[in-house]
């Protein structure tokens, strides 16, 4: 939020000093005018900050093993998450917040349907640092890869068993030592169409070594802000169904808890999609 405080300012002020110094301000036309220059202003400094994060980018060591998160570069993430969702114009409704542990480290699992989804959860969630599990790949997208890495996000190989293993491990450890939050897709890449996928057992063992509370999250719509970014507003449904404590699931083992976790976000996603349903019906 403070970079786009930041932002704005900038904005106003350079329409502020193009006024004063064409001597526009004299007209009481030039009202208008400064209301429509100031959101133009704001996307070409929202430009330039972005031109300013790729040339830092290209300094940033992605080779550098990470073995604590970075709360610099993962404040930058956060902040420019909070400017994204802004300029998307995405109304995200919110329930289940109270489910939250109060103290203590969680693993959160959600369902997978855009790269908007990270996005949608470090704007609403306010526990900090969240460390995404995320695919190797995502290191290499411009400016976005370069700072996940310093932020200490966590790359997952689920075709090469020993470093999937390594990444669990590591994020286990991040929640013993009180390091940050974890966050993981158990589907471990995006369905297309919607429709969950089957979740990964392996992603559960993070929170059965850490004895840590799972959080489930089920998203919807986060797979139509891209669509609709800046031109239309996008609904997005965030809901947090459930948090299971060690003792809720210390009996179950990870394909079971797979199953639970799974069919809690299913039977949510169904209920937005009638709500969404019935409404257009009614409209």
């Amino acid at each position: 939020m403070i970079i786009n405080i930041i932002l704005w300012l900038l904005s106003v002020i350079s329409v502020t000093y193009i006024e004063i110094a064409t001597k526009l301000y004299v007209h009481i036309w030039t009202i208008a005018l400064a209301l429509i220059l100031v959101p133009i202003f704001y996307i070409l400094i929202f430009f330039l900050y972005l031109l300013l994060l790729l040339i830092w980018s290209f300094f940033i060591n992605k080779k550098e093993e990470i073995n604590k998160p970075n709360k610099f570069y993962y404040w930058l993430i956060k902040e420019t998450c909070y400017i994204l969702i802004s300029l998307s114009r995405s109304k995200i409704h919110i329930s289940g917040l109270d489910k939250l542990p109060s103290n203590g480290r969680v693993l959160i699992v959600s369902n997978h349907t855009s790269n908007f989804d990270q996005i949608v959860m470090m704007k609403v969630l306010k526990i900090s640092p969240i460390i995404f599990v995320t695919k190797p790949q995502n290191e290499n997208i411009p400016i976005a890869g370069a700072f996940i890495h310093k932020a200490g996000f966590v790359t997952l190989d689920r075709g090469n068993d020993f470093n999937a293993a390594r990444s669990i491990s590591k994020c286990i450890k991040y929640i013993e030592d009180d390091l940050g939050h974890i966050a993981i897709c158990p589907e471990g890449t995006r369905s297309k169409t919607g429709e969950l996928l089957n979740f990964k057992a392996g992603s559960y063992k993070i929170a059965i070594k850490s004895e840590a509370p799972i959080v489930v999250l089920a998203l919807s719509n986060c797979n139509q802000i891209h669509k609709n970014f800046f031109w239309k507003r996008t609904d997005v449904y965030f809901d947090i169904v459930d948090c299971l404590y060690y003792e809720n699931y210390k009996s179950m083992n990870s394909f079971e808890i797979a199953e639970k976790t799974k069919n809690e976000i299913r039977l949510k996603l169904e209920q937005r999609k009638e709500e969404s349903n019935n409404e257009l019906y009614f409209i």
